[in-house]
């Protein structure tokens, strides 16, 4: 019954939405010491740039010890750079005009730390909090994680598992996993709410009749899926707040099914597939809004007639939730309503993922296997673009940015887009 609850719950992490947060400028492009042995371990400190790193000419750190960020263009106080590296608009003095880039693209001179992770957590995901604390980890098998976590200077703080992925705190992060203590198997499920060294309370979520996953809230905090029954089940939807409190617990008549926050009021998305809700077919993909309080908002709503890929959500600055099947952007779901066409700006960007930075400023797209990073405004103006010193860029809360340089190491740049 174990086995088939935890392939069970394997099947409901196919979505994602994300909620958002220099040092001296160099005279050069200034990365790690090649030989500096790659970051922290558990007896040593961080691989820091001593220099001015950065954000100026040259490409991105990179495991070989080159290079620095290439912002698109000159970062100066002419404005941001645009899409082809320019500055900002002529202004009817002669004078530049603000730009909807001004204040998105990263500092000249910000500077990074390489850092080796143990062997446990040695992978490409990562992560962090609101308060520059940031987790780095890796994926064991299609449910366990193991998570190191390190202050925004690089010392290392502690670790965790995780079953599935793990929620920003302002000072931490929330994360799902199996119980073993007093209760269990019955009751199986439970919510951590963590400190940065991965030490917190945790609370009941689901026994072990049901599966369970855990997203992100555009407003903070978690929703918590439990997922209980046969197809035509039950899933139980559990909002909690920042500090771990249940804000609500709500069902829907539905198995499996995938939920978002994708609207700054709290409401929330919940997707499942057509043939675990009366009068849909097979292969049609569902959606129903709930209520911040947990009620609903709408019946359920056809988003699409084909299911032949998991839909990836992320929610919108302007509210909303845009959602992903396979490499294409394929619609927008705006609050208490059905799908929309994509815009131009969005659908054109194949292969990407979107992350909310600058608390909500702007956007950044990153890929799995590029460097590159594309910081966007909240209408879809290409700012610049610049290179994050690895593979399999990710963004934490507060606007860190991660990425995977060599076999373990990560180039890890501390709150290099976050609110200023």
């Amino acid at each position: 019954m174990r086995q088939l609850l935890v392939a069970a719950a394997a099947s409901a992490f196919a979505l994602l939405t994300v909620r958002c947060g220099s040092s001296p400028a160099g005279t050069g492009a200034v990365a790690p010491p090649a030989d500096a042995g790659g970051g922290n371990s558990p007896d040593a400190g961080p691989a820091v740039d001593d220099g001015g790193s950065p954000i100026d000419a040259g490409g991105a750190p990179s495991a070989d010890g080159g290079g620095g960020i290439d912002a698109g263009g000159d970062l100066d106080a002419g404005g941001a750079p645009g899409a082809d590296g320019g500055g900002g608009t002529a202004g009817p003095d002669g004078g530049t005009a603000a730009s909807e880039c001004d204040g998105l693209m990263p500092d000249p001179g910000a500077k990074f730390l390489w850092i080796s992770p143990p062997s446990s957590a040695c992978g490409s995901q990562a992560s962090s909090d609101y308060a520059g604390h940031f987790a780095l980890g890796s994926q064991h098998n299609p449910l366990e994680f193991e998570w190191a976590t390190y202050d925004a200077e690089g010392n290392r703080l502690g670790g965790f598992s995780s079953t599935g992925r793990i929620i920003p705190r302002d000072s931490g992060f929330q994360t799902l996993g199996i119980w073993t203590g007093a209760g269990a198997p019955m009751d199986l499920w439970h919510m951590w709410t963590r400190a940065p060294d991965g030490s917190g309370p945790s609370r009941s979520v689901g026994s072990d009749a049901c599966g369970a996953s855990i997203y992100p809230a555009a407003t903070g905090g978690s929703i918590v899926l439990s997922m209980c029954g046969s197809l035509r089940g039950v899933t139980h939807l559990m909002r909690f707040d920042d500090a771990g409190e249940l804000l609500y617990n709500s069902s829907v008549d539905a198995y499996p099914s995938d939920a978002a926050e994708g609207d700054a009021s709290g409401a929330a998305l919940v997707i499942a597939r057509g043939d675990a809700v009366t009068g849909f077919r097979k292969t049609d993909l569902v959606g129903r809004w709930l209520n911040s309080d947990g009620s609903k908002m709408t019946d359920w709503l056809l988003l699409t007639s084909d299911d032949s890929s998991p839909m990836w959500m992320r929610a919108l600055i302007d509210g909303g939730v845009a959602a992903r099947q396979g490499d294409r952007w394929r619609m927008v779901v705006p609050a208490g309503h059905g799908a929309s066409d994509p815009p131009d700006w969005l659908s054109g960007r194949t292969a990407t993922d979107l992350h909310v930075i600058r608390g909500n400023r702007g956007y950044a797209f990153t890929t799995t296997s590029g460097e590159e990073v594309e910081v966007v405004t909240p209408s879809g103006k290409s700012c610049g673009k610049f290179q994050a010193g690895g593979s399999h860029v990710q963004i934490g809360g507060d606007g860190t940015v991660i990425a995977l340089s060599g076999t373990c190491k990560r180039t890890v740049w501390p709150r290099l887009l976050g609110v200023r």
